[in-house]
């Protein structure tokens, strides 16, 4: 039963991935052409967007599978106020391929968007 599970979930990932990155690519564009600095890297069973501002401080946006065994969510990592290496990732929103809809990944793209331009002052611009 696990097994299957798994299965169905990594598969699940796998296809939200691909779909996440054809959004995220668009999103990437539009930033870029408002000559903001970002960058994607993905695999089978991962996505990243990445944000970089002037003074070299970036944030992370990622899905991929999370440490719950089998389930798969977002984790940002971020740049505090201190210059430490913040990682966000909320253990109850854990997905599996029942709970899992795109429109989590663009909602929460969006929000980390807002977030990276409105702290953009703080670290020098883009």
């Amino acid at each position: 039963m696990l097994k299957a599970s798994t299965d169905k979930n990594l598969k699940a990932l796998k296809e939200a991935v691909i779909r996440a990155t054809l959004l995220a690519g668009n999103y990437a564009a539009r930033l870029q052409e408002r000559n903001l600095k970002v960058d994607i890297q993905n695999s089978d069973e991962s996505i990243t967007l990445s944000s970089t501002y002037r003074d070299g401080s970036h944030q992370t946006f990622t899905l991929g599978k999370t440490s719950r065994e089998n389930l798969f969510g977002i984790t940002v990592e971020d740049i505090d106020n201190n210059g430490d290496i913040v990682i966000s990732l909320d253990d109850s929103h854990n997905y599996s391929s029942e709970s899992w809809g795109d429109g989590i990944y663009e909602k929460q793209l969006r929000k980390f968007i807002e977030d990276f331009i409105s702290y953009a002052e703080r670290h020098g611009g883009f």
